[in-house]
């Protein structure tokens, strides 16, 4: 399985030492990204068009404590890059973190907003990587097992 190379990709993470590798690694395989921070100010004026896989790391602000809060933060910045899109069923969500405790909230908040994704993929960072690199086989493994669940759909090359 490869991740499209074409649709835009996005990852959100407030860490960038924490993703430049994921970066480097999408990059070399002619997969273009566009970055955030996830701080509201720093986002779009308005939604993204064409994002098909979106890496969003759940705790985007290491000053929340709850994962209410947590989840609460990620829908605003899930909503601001991704506008209507967050509902059409379009986008690959992929929960990209360290902090997985936050994932319940977060699907929680998702469904009470009748958010509606491709579908959801949750990935623990530190399992995605080999000698403390990122390893794209790794990632892909994980997306392949969630898409094939999908059945016949144009999203990989």
């Amino acid at each position: 399985m490869k991740i499209a190379k074409y649709g835009r990709t996005v990852i959100v993470d407030d860490q960038m030492e924490d993703i430049i590798d994921l970066i480097k690694v999408l990059s070399k395989e002619g997969i273009s990204t566009t970055y955030f921070t996830g701080e509201i100010e720093g986002l779009p004026t308005k939604p993204i068009e064409g994002v098909s896989l979106l890496f969003l790391d759940l705790e985007l602000n290491k000053n929340l404590g709850s994962d209410r809060d947590k989840a609460s933060q990620d829908v605003k910045v899930i909503k601001t890059i991704l506008g209507d899109h967050a509902n059409d069923g379009t986008v690959i969500l992929v929960v990209w973190t360290s902090a997985i405790s936050a994932y319940d909230e977060l699907k929680c908040m998702i469904t009470q907003l009748k958010m509606r994704f491709l579908t959801e993929v949750k990935i623990e960072k530190r399992e995605c990587k080999t000698n403390s690199k990122f390893d794209l086989k790794k990632i892909e493994s994980v997306l392949a097992s969630a898409l094939d669940k999908l059945g016949s759909l144009d999203l990989i090359n």
